[in-house]
């Protein structure tokens, strides 16, 4: 493959680097208010929160939270992952490293989690209901089948390199 075309995707890997350490921070100060400032809205008005309400269902706020925090942060060091091991890969000289098909169907999963998790954050703030929609299924479904196609081009490469 032509080195502009590893320039190219070593360039798109350390975008979405970037924007992995993005989303890190902005999630790290959203758990920080929900749980050191639960009575004060600090980023009420840029993101759309409410005032938590921890004083009922205490228990089941408090699972929710972690769970939310945990897959989040799952999330994230999945996405991190797979965007190392392709910018090891390229090192190589392998465009799609086989240990990515793992993480892109464990990504797949926790990106079930974190949608239902994150759709349903109202609990948090009061709201009784939980719920689920087309969103909850529709990104882990694209997910999948991209891990899918990952897994095909990942062996259709190896089997490439050996006929050669």
């Amino acid at each position: 493959m032509k080195q502009k075309t590893f320039k190219n995707i070593r360039t798109v890997c350390i975008i979405a680097l970037a924007l992995c350490g993005i989303w890190a921070l902005v999630m790290l100060a959203h758990f920080l208010t929900m749980s050191l400032a639960p009575n004060h809205d600090f980023f009420g008005e840029m993101v759309g929160l409410d005032i938590m309400d921890w004083s009922t269902h205490t228990t089941a706020k408090t699972i929710y939270f972690i769970v939310y925090v945990i897959s989040t942060a799952i999330m994230i060091w999945l996405c991190v992952k797979a965007v190392c091991n392709i910018l090891k890969g390229i090192k190589e000289g392998v465009v799609f490293p086989k240990s990515n098909v793992k993480l892109f169907y464990w990504l797949a999963l926790a990106d079930f989690i974190y949608m239902a998790v994150n759709r349903n954050s109202t609990f948090l703030y009061g709201f009784n209901s939980i719920y689920f929609n087309h969103d909850n299924f529709t990104t882990p479904f694209i997910i999948l089948i991209l891990a899918m196609m990952y897994k095909v081009a990942s062996q259709a490469v190896e089997e490439n390199n050996l006929t050669i």
